[in-house]
């Protein structure tokens, strides 16, 4: 995916979606170093397919950080903002 591709993709997650604070924290924890996503969602303790989701939401809301110039694949490295 190019970076326009990714963003666009990415903006289906911009709105909330239930009580993400709990899993949220864990994801931040787990991303205080660049880490690849499931790498990091493993290390949070939570289950690949909801900490994946939850992770993506966190990208687009910013408060977890990627580069845009690489494609947006599960192993792609993150960090905390």
């Amino acid at each position: 995916m190019t970076a326009p591709s990714t963003l666009a993709w990415l903006a289906g997650y911009r709105f909330p979606a239930g009580e993400e604070e709990g899993p949220g924290q864990a994801l931040l924890e787990a991303f205080r170093a660049p880490t690849g996503l499931r790498a990091g969602v493993a290390a949070s303790g939570l289950d690949e397919l909801t900490g994946l989701d939850l992770a993506y939401r966190m990208l687009w809301q910013r408060r977890l950080l990627f580069d845009v110039g690489q494609p947006l694949l599960p192993d792609a490295t993150a960090w905390t903002a």
